[in-house]
Formats: structure tokens, sequence, C-alpha cells
């Protein structure tokens, strides 16, 4: 299954490149637009990805702390339900 998804982001990420390239070659505008319109949009998706990665941390963090709480607070009474039951054995 690994395999297929690697395959599959590969082949997409291939045509995804080969359809930049052919819109850049057969692009009615000059060689100079371009570029300057690629750089833009670059900085944007750039200043885009940052953001979202930001947030995906944060969000990810967020989630964390809160599951990790909560394990804590079952094993904290986990522990003290063990406890009773052993002191309730042991009389």
């Amino acid at each position: 299954m690994k395999n297929n998804t690697s395959r599959n982001i590969v082949l997409v990420a291939g045509a995804f490149a080969a359809g930049a390239v052919t819109g850049l070659l057969l692009s009615p505008k000059s060689g100079q637009d371009n570029r300057k319109w690629m750089n833009q949009n670059a900085r944007h998706a750039t200043g885009w990805a940052g953001k979202t990665s930001r947030d995906v941390v944060s969000r990810g963090e967020e989630k964390f702390h809160h599951y990790s709480n909560r394990l804590k607070d079952e094993i904290k009474n986990s522990v003290s339900d063990l406890t009773k039951a052993a002191d309730t054995l042991n009389q």
C-alpha cells in the first residue's frame, strides 16, 4: 500500500511539473513577464505554506497536550483505583 502511495505522489508531482513547463512554453506572455508572475506567486505560496505549517504545528501541539493531560489523568485515576483495590485485598 505504501509503495502505491509514494508512486502516486511522484506521478502527481511529475504531472504538475510537466503541466507547469508546458504552460510556460506555450504562454503568450514574454519570458520576463512569466518570471515576474512566477516570482510573485512563489512568494505568495511560500507565505501561505509557512502560515499553514505553523497553524498545523500549533493545532498538533494543542491536541498533543490535550491527550497527554487526559492520559495523565487516566493513569492517576487507575493507579488510585488499583491502590484502593490492593488495600481492600490486604484487609
